[in-house]
């Protein structure tokens, strides 16, 4: 019987212990839990403010990529607009030689034919002051003619009154 009532004992020690050892680590195992989930709280905060940062910089990213592609489309445009302003003026620059090959040719048969109306106009003036001159010439003549058949008649008119005299 001694054993029984130190087994006795022995159980109930070993009760009162676990109940003592539960009631001192239930308070600390409900103050870890409390702990445990105000950090897990306090994570999930910080995790959910990180995530909308990140969230928030991936808009800004995303809009920078748009604005960049919107960029680099204006960009090839302007490329290609310039490409063709460049192949107009390359077609342009090639008819420039000959139409300036044509234009010395030109520009030499135009020397020559000021060279020509020159001369024409010199030899025109030559002929009007020779035409002039004739003129003038023929004006004297014709006044000559005039006094020389005036003369005549009066000679004639003379010599017939002196025929009838006689």
């Amino acid at each position: 019987m001694e054993q029984i009532m130190l087994l006795a004992f022995l159980i109930i020690g070993l009760a009162v212990g676990i109940v003592a050892t539960w009631l001192t680590l239930g308070n600390r195992i409900a103050s870890a839990q409390t702990q445990a989930k105000n950090e897990n709280q306090l994570e999930a905060v910080r995790l959910k403010e990180r995530f909308l940062a990140v969230q928030e910089e991936n808009t800004r990213s995303q809009q920078t990529i748009n604005e960049s592609e919107q960029k680099i489309n204006s960009l090839r445009n302007q490329l290609s607009d310039i490409q063709n302003q460049r192949t107009q003026l390359a077609e342009r620059a090639s008819r420039i030689i000959p139409l300036e090959q044509q234009l010395e040719k030109y520009s030499n048969g135009l020397t020559t034919f000021r060279e020509q109306i020159t001369k024409l106009s010199t030899q025109l003036a030559e002929r009007v002051q020779a035409q002039e001159t004739i003129e003038q010439r023929y004006q004297v003549a014709v006044a000559n003619e005039k006094s020389i058949k005036e003369k005549i008649e009066l000679l004639q008119a003379k010599l017939q009154e002196e025929t009838n005299r006689n």
